[in-house]
């Protein structure tokens, strides 16, 4: 079936986000990256250009966009990306006034320098990640998006939640999600069951 997309399973998830070490200050700050990516789906742009007003209240994110006439709230994020924001808030504000720069930063995901981080960190921050998971499957923020829409169509099966959650323009955008579930599913049905009889092995 074509149309289909990359994403990461329960155990490919938790395999990665083991990887930072939350003791330190960016691995703090990179596990709360891709917490928050998987728990909402918002795009790079969308996540590099979160600042700290953006928590709203304290458990929703507020994704601003210029493209749109309105605003979207994302999902929830979980509890152990609210304790993550909260100790990596924190973390900046130490760091940054360690290094004499202003500790009241706009953006909530910068350097320990205070810059905003790059597109390009990002990537090359989530290809790290997944070298040293020792994954197959390709880790981006667009593949982490993937995972947020499959595992929310699995729990809902709500096409329009989707696309209001993910911010499309199109619900036709929705379609590889679907053909991505129906594609698995069609291989579990199709896994072919072996009964031994006499050191023999036959199909059911």
């Amino acid at each position: 079936m074509k149309n289909t997309v990359t994403y990461l399973k329960p155990k490919e998830q938790d395999k990665i986000l083991q990887i930072p070490n939350p003791e330190y200050p960016t691995g703090l700050r990179n596990k709360l990256i891709m917490k928050i990516l998987l728990d909402t789906g918002i795009k790079s742009n969308e996540l590099i250009n979160l600042k700290w007003e953006n928590i709203y209240p304290s458990d929703k994110i507020k994704i601003e966009t210029d493209n749109r006439i309105n605003d979207r709230l994302t999902n929830k994020i979980s509890e152990d990306s609210i304790k993550l924001l909260n100790d990596w808030k924190q973390k900046q504000k130490a760091e940054l006034e360690e290094r004499n720069i202003d500790d009241n930063p706009e953006y909530i995901f910068t350097t320990l320098k205070g810059k905003k981080i790059s597109n390009a960190y990002l990537r090359q921050m989530l290809y790290r990640m997944k070298d040293k998971s020792h994954l197959e499957k390709e880790v981006n923020p667009s593949v982490l998006r993937n995972t947020f829409a499959i595992e929310l169509y699995k729990k809902t099966k709500d096409v329009n939640l989707i696309k209001e959650k993910l911010g499309l323009d199109d619900i036709s955008s929705v379609s590889k999600y679907i053909n991505t579930v129906k594609m698995e599913d069609e291989d579990e049905v199709n896994i072919p069951v072996f009964k031994g009889l006499n050191g023999q092995f036959f199909k059911n």
